[in-house]
């Protein structure tokens, strides 16, 4: 399962992003190039508002953004490996390793996947 979330979604190892506006952005149009998500301006909205909700940095240097919306067409996942770090948290810090989770409103293993 985790290996068709991957190529649905990538491995990005020290992609040049400051900070994490722009790690949605920029897989949200890759995942829209990809045809796994019909809106990227959507997809990157719905990783706005579910971060805004409450932050998705569950340890020191580690993210799990996720969105649920309809439009994404596929279950992916992008993962993402920054030596330098990316600047998520309120506070300036910096997510070093974030698993990055998109997933369509009804999708039945959404949590399995998240577990």
């Amino acid at each position: 399962m985790l290996r068709s979330l991957v190529e649905n979604g990538s491995v990005l190892i020290d992609p040049k992003i400051g900070n994490r506006d722009e790690l949605f952005r920029h897989v949200a149009l890759d995942a829209e190039a990809k045809g796994s998500v019909s809106s990227a301006e959507e997809f990157r909205r719905a990783l706005v508002e579910r971060e805004e909700q409450m932050s998705t940095e569950v340890e020191p240097g580690i993210a799990l953004p996720h969105a649920r919306t309809d439009t994404v067409q596929s279950l992916f996942l992008y993962i993402i490996i920054s030596t330098k770090g990316i600047k998520f948290g309120t506070f300036g810090s910096r997510v070093k390793i974030a698993f990055l989770l998109g997933a369509p409103r009804e999708a039945p293993n959404y949590l399995d996947v998240m577990a």
